[in-house]
């Protein structure tokens, strides 16, 4: 899937909480899952985020646990509804 659709209004209500690193790390995981189609890699989240810094890190941590599930290869979005 190359195309995903976006809602603001859902976005800022799931997401109103996070900071802006917080947002990046949430935007970019999303972009590449929903580009590849194929799970993110349990330890390639920091780099899909580009999280090169200690708090960036925690940052896509703290994302990874609120919005992706575990799957076999990785971590998915869970599934719409």
């Amino acid at each position: 899937m190359k195309f995903y659709s976006r809602y603001p209004g859902d976005i800022n209500i799931k997401t109103g909480h996070l900071d802006p690193a917080e947002f990046g790390c949430y935007d970019r995981l999303l972009d590449h899952y929903y580009a590849t189609e194929a799970p993110i890699p349990a330890s390639g989240a920091d780099r899909i985020a580009r999280a090169a810094r200690a708090g960036h890190r925690r940052a896509c941590a703290s994302v990874a646990a609120q919005f992706l599930e575990w799957a076999d290869a990785g971590r998915v979005p869970p599934p719409p509804g």
